[in-house]
């Protein structure tokens, strides 16, 4: 379980920093118009955050579980 549970961790954090690197790309677009606004990036940012929140969560309730399970 430990593994998996690193593994989420990790995937959750390389999502973070492709999502990061694919706004960074953007916010240097040629056409002013095509880039986004700073709204759109905080969206963003807020979403990717969610969602590693989210694994440490479980990886919290998954530890819990195994020290009450050893008592």
């Amino acid at each position: 379980m430990q593994a998996t549970c690193t593994d989420d961790l990790f995937e959750a954090y390389c999502h973070q920093v492709d999502t990061c690197i694919q706004i960074a790309l953007s916010c240097v677009e040629k056409d002013s118009f095509r880039r986004p606004d700073i709204v759109t990036i905080t969206e963003k940012l807020n979403e990717i955050e969610i969602d590693v929140g989210k694994v440490i969560n479980i990886i919290c309730r998954g530890i819990q579980w195994i020290a009450r399970t050893e008592i």
